[in-house]
């Protein structure tokens, strides 16, 4: 697939505003703590920059509703 991750990193914002508006806890922790890494038009890779962060992320509805906004999110379906 092709490297979209430059247009991802634009979207990153309206994906994180999704995400506020269904739970805000994962908008915190994303917002404050991640970033977008590498985005190939299918898979969505983050930077989490305190393991802390990133703990709380997989052990929590965070990690779901994250899931959820970027699978209904325009940007990641593929052209």
């Amino acid at each position: 697939m092709a490297d979209r991750t430059a247009d991802m990193q634009e979207r990153w914002p309206q994906l994180l505003q999704a995400i506020e508006e269904r739970l805000r806890f994962a908008w915190i922790l994303l917002s404050q703590n991640a970033s977008v890494l590498v985005y190939d038009g299918s898979t969505l890779t983050l930077n989490m920059f305190s393991p802390g962060a990133y703990e709380t992320l997989i052990n929590s509805d965070c990690r779901r509703c994250s899931r959820r906004c970027s699978q209904s999110f325009s940007v990641l379906r593929p052209p």
